[in-house]
């Protein structure tokens, strides 16, 4: 049982180890990931919940034939900025030639992780709410997308 217990521990710690302490680390670590392609490491860097929107989304756009591997790849040569940090929120810029998306990210218990939520610039001070287009193309919720 103990050694269960201590490689449990390791595996969890080695898990931790792997994701950037820093928002706009974070942020970079998943553009990294998005542009091999690899949709389930660039999970990794959301929060669970966003994480199981995004991937229902993304089934839901796939079975509909959008293909978001060319999105993905593309948005992967931007650089993360952070632009914004209180407390557990922070907003780091993605920054392309074509202009910057920010991104909303939470502190968790595993540290940073990015949210679904849109960030809003409002007298020089940063928020994040619910992001209006993902849950107005379904709007209970990423819940009422179509099932794969």
């Amino acid at each position: 049982m103990m050694r269960v217990s201590v490689v449990l521990l390791c595996v969890a710690l080695v898990a931790c180890a792997s994701v950037p302490e820093e928002p706009s680390a974070v942020v970079a670590a998943a553009l990294d990931a998005a542009g091999e392609g690899d949709l389930d490491r660039v999970l990794l860097h959301y929060t669970p919940a966003a994480a199981l929107d995004l991937k229902r989304a993304v089934s839901a756009a796939e079975g509909s034939g959008w293909v978001p591997a060319a999105p993905l790849r593309l948005l992967s040569r931007g650089e993360a900025v952070e632009v914004y940090r209180d407390g557990d929120l922070a907003v780091v810029e993605v920054r392309i030639r074509s202009g910057a998306t920010p991104v909303c990210l939470t502190r968790t218990d595993t540290g940073w992780r990015i949210t679904l939520d849109e960030a809003l610039l409002d007298g020089g001070s940063w928020s994040c709410r619910p992001h209006r287009t993902l849950y107005t193309a379904f709007p209970g919720g990423v819940d009422d997308a179509p099932e794969e």
